[in-house]
């Protein structure tokens, strides 16, 4: 059983979700995660979206999209790109070392807000209380057995 609600879950994974457009290239079909960086390799990716609008895989470090037939491509500073267009995307993804387009941690990304610290207090709280229902359901299996052995 799950010890958050699906509104704390998505509250959670909402801490970094502003998603902005980018512009494609000249050609259509080539999209600049960030502008100023070299990509020295590429990977070549096959992927379904669901519903048409959703979030696509992508390499480490990526810096530029090609090949890329989408109506519409976004990107988060948390790195996450979301794109829509036909259910099958088939691409090239540029990676390489130096600049990436997540950002770099700030004070709010390694502060614990105290109202998680009381979510994870409870989730351990949850998991102490079933490893000790399974602890002592094996203790009575096993007084059980032992019984049924002697008798």
């Amino acid at each position: 059983m799950c010890a958050y609600s699906d509104a704390q879950l998505v509250e959670i994974d909402n801490l970094k979700d502003e998603f902005v457009p980018v512009l494609n290239e000249t050609n259509d079909t080539t999209f600049l995660l960030v502008r100023s960086k070299t990509n020295t390799m590429a990977v070549n990716i096959a992927t379904y979206l669901a519903g048409r609008y959703d979030l696509i895989p992508l390499p480490p470090a990526c810096g530029r999209l090609e090949n890329l037939l989408a109506l519409k491509v976004e990107k988060n500073s948390a790195g996450a790109v979301r794109v829509q267009g036909p259910g099958l995307l088939i691409y090239d993804a540029g990676y390489g070392p130096g600049q990436t387009m997540d950002s770099h941690p700030d004070e709010e990304d390694i502060k614990v807000r105290d109202d998680n610290r009381t979510r994870e207090a409870a989730a351990l709280r949850h998991l102490d209380a079933h490893r000790e229902q399974k602890r002592r359901a094996g203790a009575l299996w096993q007084d059980r057995n032992q019984a049924n052995a002697a008798g």
